[in-house]
């Protein structure tokens, strides 16, 4: 009898508990510190929530398969994040933030069916971010919902946006006054009017702006004075012709530190670095350059770029105009097809300190390729056809870490000349990869089998 008091009293414990922590129906929802997680179960309404005190961090119902969000759907909740992408959500009440404007910090409403930007967005007091990509809200509904961004102008320091259907650039974008970051996630507009970013050309720090129907570089970017950091990827209608100079303005753009032109059908080195000196990171992934030509010597000579990522270029050697950037600490290569290291390839690049070649059919590196790469810290040759661990890492005293093929490397006592290496310099070289020869990581094998070789002398 005792034992089935104690059972009740055990479950009235537990709905009291639930109750207090304001965690909806158990079998909908999992509540921990920081977090109610309803996401990725199928749902098709908005779980029922129990009024709490105790403030979440983030409600997750993103994954899911809702299509409306009632009136007072959060009431009674303390949360500061709400995700709802990932849903087919066509309808959001004026009400449905009702008891949770005044807290509301992060609204994401990406990959759904909206059709118009809810008025209930407009409610929120205090919303920094706000996510509306991927819904097919066109330029009509934009003008329609001008009142809601309206609203939230003062506030909002993140807004992101993009679909097909968008034709025309969203003129109302002039009243988020205080924006910091801006993401363009795609849209079929080809170009971009002078004043598109008018409202917030002195706030703007981040623009990420991909898969539009974008011929050139918009000439409106050169009135952003204060921008940081700029992801112009996939715009495929771009090309050669389509960077233009006029875009940037040594002048203005004096903040400009990291930039992308992933995947913008180029095939020349962008002359527009020349104008953009203090960029330290950029990246053109995805565009076939074949060859970094002469033409760009002079490009590259007066950049001051420090990590360049290359992948998935179609190149087919390490070029070697890379050696002009004097500046060059991080070079990543991968994805390409360069078979060899050959013995010039890193000539002039001893400040290299970050190399990454994965996946690439790379199958020979000259014993003497990193000759004068005194800087080298990290090597990474994951993907390749490599068989032989490379000698050529002989020449790199200040190497720290190096990835291997995996279940490609012959682990003989060959590999003497290696432990000897890390013996010389004393440091702590970490290797990773797995033999072939034998079942053990390579490192073990230096560790373990090397020193019972003949060939080795501790």
């Amino acid at each position: 009898m005792m034992d089935i008091f104690a059972g009740l009293f055990l479950c009235q414990c537990l709905v009291l508990t639930l109750a207090a922590t304001g965690c909806p129906n158990i079998h909908e929802c999992q509540c921990t510190f920081s977090l109610i997680d309803c996401s990725g179960r199928n749902l098709t309404s908005v779980p029922r929530f129990m009024p709490s005190d105790t403030v979440y961090q983030t409600l997750r119902l993103d994954h899911n398969r809702l299509t409306y969000v009632p009136n007072n759907s959060f009431f009674g909740i303390k949360v500061s994040d709400i995700l709802l992408n990932d849903n087919i959500i066509s309808s959001v009440d004026h009400g449905a933030f009702y008891g949770v404007e005044d807290r509301l910090n992060e609204l994401d409403m990406s990959i759904n069916k909206l059709h118009y930007l809810p008025s209930s967005v407009g409610t929120l007091n205090h919303v920094r971010n706000l996510d509306i990509s991927d819904n097919p809200i066109d330029q009509t509904a934009f003008v329609a919902g001008e009142d809601v961004l309206r609203r939230v102008g003062d506030t909002l320091y993140e807004f992101s946006f993009g679909h097909d259907i968008v034709y025309e650039w969203p003129h109302i974008l002039r009243h988020l006054v205080a924006l910091k970051t801006l993401n363009v996630l795609g849209g079929s507009f080809k170009t971009l009017p002078p004043g598109a970013f008018h409202g917030f050309e002195g706030t703007l720090l981040n623009l990420r702006i991909e898969n539009t129907k974008l011929i050139a570089l918009p000439v409106a970017l050169s009135r952003l004075i204060y921008l940081q950091r700029l992801n112009f990827d996939h715009n495929h209608n771009i090309g050669d012709a389509g960077i233009l100079v006029p875009a940037f303005s040594s002048t203005i753009m004096r903040y400009l530190t990291d930039l992308t032109l992933k995947d913008n059908s180029l095939t020349v080195f962008p002359n527009i670095l020349k104008y953009l000196q203090q960029v330290r990171k950029l990246s053109l992934e995805g565009n076939k350059l074949d060859i970094i030509g002469d033409n760009s010597i002079q490009i590259i000579e007066s950049s001051n770029v420090e990590d360049l990522s290359l992948r998935n270029c179609s190149l087919n050697r390490v070029p070697g105009a890379i050696s002009r950037m004097r500046n060059l600490h991080i070079l990543d290569l991968s994805a390409n097809y360069i078979r060899s290291f050959e013995r010039n390839d890193f000539t002039n690049m001893s400040w290299i300190t970050n190399l990454t070649v994965t996946d690439n059919p790379l199958d020979y590196i000259s014993p003497d390729a990193f000759n004068g790469v005194h800087n080298l810290m990290y090597l990474n040759l994951q993907g390749t056809m490599l068989r032989e661990m490379p000698n050529a890492i002989e020449n790199t005293p200040t190497l720290r870490d190096i990835i291997l093929p995996s279940d490609q490397i012959m682990c003989t006592c060959d590999l003497a000349w290696l432990r000897r290496y890390m013996d010389r310099y004393g440091q702590q070289l970490h290797v990773q990869g797995t033999c072939e020869t034998i079942i053990s990581e390579i490192r073990n094998y230096l560790t373990n089998f090397i020193p019972m070789c003949p060939n080795y002398a501790g």
